[in-house]
């Protein structure tokens, strides 16, 4: 789902504008694994290539959704938690794990206001997401917050919706280094791998 978050980005009726995007999503819940896992797969195939996860890792993924990229990163072993603002969808995605015998806390929450310590993750990821809500500076923000200093974000922005120069800018205006960018001809997103660096102002 392709949102006109420019149009939208100052509104006062974001929360309306997050509510449709959530019940769309629910409402087709039962069919978007079927068709678009081949898609989904082939993106998580490429972010975990340029940001693999460890047991060691304390792992966010941000707008999990039925638990698709989920299920690969708790088969690694990492700590994971998966937030995402639909309790249908977060259902969908404990029994995926249940299934394949992995785990993973799950949360109900919005993006924008995450609740979490600051600097908690030691790596983010937030795919196919940024495209679905009103503000996308402050969601990655929100997200830099909740990472660990040097820690890592893998985030994907969907070209119908970001030109990369955009995007690029959207991350750097947030305070994120850019180390790598994908823009694989066969996959719809732009994938940017960023670094939180630590402020030398701060105390």
């Amino acid at each position: 789902m392709v949102r006109s978050w420019r149009k939208n980005k100052n509104n006062n009726d974001s929360w309306e504008l997050k509510r449709g995007t959530r019940k769309s999503y629910e409402a087709s819940s039962g069919v978007y694994d079927g068709l678009y896992s081949e898609e989904q797969f082939a993106k998580h195939s490429l972010a975990l290539k340029m940001l693999d996860v460890s047991k060691r890792d304390m792992v966010l993924d941000n707008g999990c959704g039925s638990g698709l990229f989920s299920l690969q990163l708790a088969k690694k072993g990492a700590l994971l938690v998966g937030v995402d603002l639909s309790f249908e969808l977060l259902r969908a995605a404990r029994k995926a794990l249940k299934v394949h015998g992995s785990e993973a806390f799950f949360v109900c929450c919005d993006s924008d206001f995450l609740p979490f310590i600051d600097g908690v993750f030691d790596k983010v990821f937030a795919i196919t997401l940024l495209q679905n809500l009103p503000n996308p500076k402050k969601t990655i923000e929100e997200m830099k917050r909740v990472t660990k200093d040097y820690g890592s974000l893998l985030l994907t922005f969907l070209k119908k919706a970001f030109a990369l120069d955009e995007a690029q800018e959207l991350v750097r205006s947030a305070g994120l280094m850019i180390l790598v960018t994908k823009d694989d001809e066969f996959i719809k997103d732009y994938l940017l791998l960023c670094t939180k660096i630590k402020d030398s102002r701060e105390k």
